[in-house]
């Protein structure tokens, strides 16, 4: 081959690449998106339609998002996003508190199910992918027009949450966000970020109780990497800290292996010594300390000493012929059966350290109610107990896990022995009565965490109830799978911020599918299957609102909704608390009153919507009314609050 025949075949291929990133330019997209919206992600729209500004409505103190999204008939390649800062004449918000992501496709299979209304694309990455390809499954025809999706096309969604200082200038900031891919123009988007000037307190002073539950040996399973190492701490800091935005209230320490969360091995380790033993502390130590690192001062330190497999709890298989019921026993199952049976009689099992080789395997113990157990147990609840006083969590202790099945009284009362303050944690059905049982018993009840069947809950009445003075009860939202609608998400802490209710709970926060099937598929949640004795039945944590990244935790669009619905409750209940304790009159109550009434009929909309029974037609109209001008919404609660601080400034 000659020199010119080299140059000719050269500038063909030159030629051939301009071409091609000429066609991938021209066939670029560009159009903004919703977060509350995720269906409009595979809707391009009419080609005339022009490109909005990103619109994101905020206050003080708090995390906000909005989102554009991008497609392409080809694969998109090396995409990149980049925001200035947020400007608003002389005060700006700098690149620092802004973050750009990147929702990983996730087909959960649900575009026609429920409310037709979830996220397709879920998990947020922190850096782009290198590649994007293209969407070719096609979906059943739905209530949404899918008409205008185009498949055999890649399509990106790009998210941008700004963290707004606390001491940001309320106003209109304004900046752009540069898209680049291969072969094609940069795109610029303008940014609108409103600032109000209410601001938000800082998590973990959040009113409304959140009960995220961290997982750390989901977190160690699915890494693969062993239990308690550094390893192992370093990525279950990514949970804690996301955690730590939620205002999180609750840590569970796992002092018995084999609980219905999944703990194969407990958080203080048995040492054998002489005819005795001693305790380590070091992995719950270091536990706590990174908990206080990014989620501040727990209300709540579950140490989890009791489960359903134990003394008091659901051994016997009642049959009623007549009426035809069953026990939740019989219904769990042969293998729970025999597991359970298997344990009858025995009491819990604790994890044994050899400091010499740092083997670990299990010990057992006498049940509770053996007098020999209080000369196990009473050392090492002491020095617990010591060592929480010391981080000011003395007063933050509680027994875990009462649920429908209650501790026996001889195990209520050996605890009422060693750690006499400390009331119980229950998770349950409402009609129940686990409170009532276990107060017959002589148990406290510490928080109390609830399922209504078949609904997510009933209304918001309409009138004006948080004084925070009602025992902690919090909902668990049982029902709700990955993929409901992200209304319902964003809903969740305001709809059950009221009367008794506290917040909601029971939420699973890691609790990723780690248990491998006969053919190395990661199925099971350790919460569910990984020790059949302690199952729950339907209440098992089923639910992850993280998702595993390459190095730990990444939020998700599901997380960061409710995120940002606990900040709107945060500002709700500031509101309340102000009409309750009547420190607000005349005119500003009454739009007080006329904002929150606004309030309840768009979330008892969306929460009749969510509803088991509810038609899906009926579904559709109660998700696409919560989402018309939320952020509207969002802004005159926002602005509310500030009128209202100003008020009792000048009490």
């Amino acid at each position: 081959m000659n020199a010119r025949q080299v140059l000719v075949g050269m500038a063909i291929i030159v030629l051939s690449c301009v071409m091609a990133f000429a066609q991938d330019a021209a066939d670029i997209r560009v159009w903004n998106g919703d977060v509350l919206a995720p269906y409009q992600d595979l809707l391009l729209p009419d080609a005339a339609e022009p490109l909005q500004p990103i619109t994101i409505v905020g206050t003080r103190n708090g995390s906000f998002s909005g989102k554009v999204v991008l497609g392409s008939a080809k694969p998109i390649r090396r995409l990149r996003a980049e925001m200035g800062p947020l400007e608003c004449g002389n005060h700006r918000i700098p690149v620092s508190a802004v973050q750009v992501r990147y929702p990983r496709y996730t087909r959960r299979g649900g575009w026609n199910s429920v409310a037709k209304a979830v996220t397709t694309f879920d998990t947020l990455e922190e850096t782009a992918p290198k590649e994007i390809g293209l969407i070719t499954k096609r979906m059943k025809p739905g209530y949404w027009d899918i008409g205008k999706v185009k498949f055999n096309h890649a399509y990106q969604p790009i998210w941008v949450t700004v963290t707004v200082p606390t001491d940001a200038a309320p106003g209109d900031y304004r900046s752009s966000l540069r898209i680049t891919v291969v072969g094609a123009k940069p795109v610029v988007v303008p940014v609108k970020l409103k600032v109000c000037p209410w601001k938000l307190p800082d998590a973990e002073n959040y009113e409304t109780y959140v009960d995220f539950v961290q997982s750390p040996e989901s977190v160690a399973l699915r890494y693969e990497v062993p239990l308690w190492s550094d390893r192992h701490f370093k990525l279950m800091e990514k949970s804690l800290a996301l955690l730590g935005r939620s205002g999180n209230r609750s840590v569970y320490i796992p002092l018995i292996c084999e609980t219905n969360f999944g703990h194969d091995q407990t958080m203080v380790r048995w040492i054998r010594e002489g005819n005795g033993y001693r305790y380590d502390f070091t992995v719950m130590e270091k536990y706590l300390d990174m908990v206080e690192k990014h989620m501040g001062t727990p209300r709540n330190v579950v140490l989890y000493v009791w489960d359903i497999f134990l003394d008091g709890g659901d051994f016997t298989v009642k049959v009623d012929k007549k009426k035809g019921t069953r026990s939740s026993l019989a219904i769990l199952g042969e293998e729970v059966q025999k597991d359970r049976f298997a344990h009858r009689g025995k009491g819990p099992r604790v994890t044994l350290l050899d400091p010499a080789t740092g083997r670990t395997e299990k010990l057992w113990l006498p049940q509770y109610r053996d007098p020999k157990a209080h000369a196990l147990w009473k050392p090492l609840l002491a020095e617990l107990q010591e060592r929480l006083n010391k981080r000011g969590l003395g007063e933050a202790v509680a027994l875990g896990m009462a649920g429908d099945a209650v501790p026996a009284k001889p195990v209520i009362d050996f605890f009422k022995t060693h750690l006499p303050r400390a009331g119980w944690m229950i998770h349950t059905h409402g009609f129940y009565g686990g409170p009532k049982r276990l107060k017959q018993r002589g148990a406290l009840t510490r928080h109390i965490t609830i399922v209504f069947v078949f609904d997510r809950r009933a209304p918001r009445s309409r009138f004006y109830e948080w004084d925070g003075s009602t025992p902690g009860i919090s909902f668990y939202p049982r029902g709700r799978p990955h993929n409901v609608p992200i209304s319902d998400y964003r809903a969740s802490a305001e709809l059950n911020a009221s009367g008794q209710l506290r917040g909601f709970g029971r939420v699973g926060a890691d609790f990723w599918p780690v248990l491998k099937d006969k053919r190395g598929r990661r199925r099971g949640r350790i919460s569910m299957g990984r020790f059949p004795k302690s199952r729950w039945r339907n209440l098992d944590i089923r639910q992850t609102l993280l998702e595993p990244g390459p190095e730990g935790a990444l939020s998700t669009v599901r997380f960061e909704m409710t995120c940002e619905g606990i900040q709107e409750s945060e500002a709700r209940i500031f509101v309340e608390s102000a009409l309750v304790r009547k420190k607000i009159s005349g005119e500003l109550a009454k739009r007080c009153k006329r904002i929150l009434d606004e309030r309840d009929e768009a979330i008892g909309i969306t929460n009749q919507g969510a509803r088991a029974r509810t038609k899906p037609d009926q579904k559709r109209k109660a998700y696409e009314t919560f989402i018309a001008n939320w952020q509207i919404r969002s802004e005159k609660l926002f602005d509310l609050a500030a009128d209202v601080a100003k008020a009792l400034e000048r009490e």
